[in-house]
């Protein structure tokens, strides 16, 4: 029974030694292969965007910017001037 025992770990250490031997005769340098960086395909006609149109000009942009900078400002005011929270609602 000892005996078996040692022979089934001998056979097992040799079918991993083989394995391991048989594993490393084949390695490949990895810094040999050229990798082609990837393409970009051009859109079709159906997926491009339509040019800008005079509706949207940079001056409506930029007001809309004013506009918006307009009510953070006045929201930022009010919530200064804002009374103080009573005691009692704290509690």
């Amino acid at each position: 029974m000892l005996n078996s025992k040692f022979l089934r770990r001998g056979l097992m250490l040799s079918v991993l030694a083989l394995l391991l031997t048989a594993c490393s005769g084949r390695s490949t340098n990895c810094g040999t292969a050229t990798i082609e960086p990837a393409a970009i395909p051009t859109l079709p006609v159906e997926a491009r965007q339509q040019p800008v149109s005079a509706l949207c000009s940079p001056t409506c942009s930029q007001s809309l910017s004013n506009a918006i900078d307009n009510w953070r400002q006045r929201l930022t005011e009010a919530g200064q001037q804002a009374r103080p929270v009573n005691e009692s609602t704290t509690q």
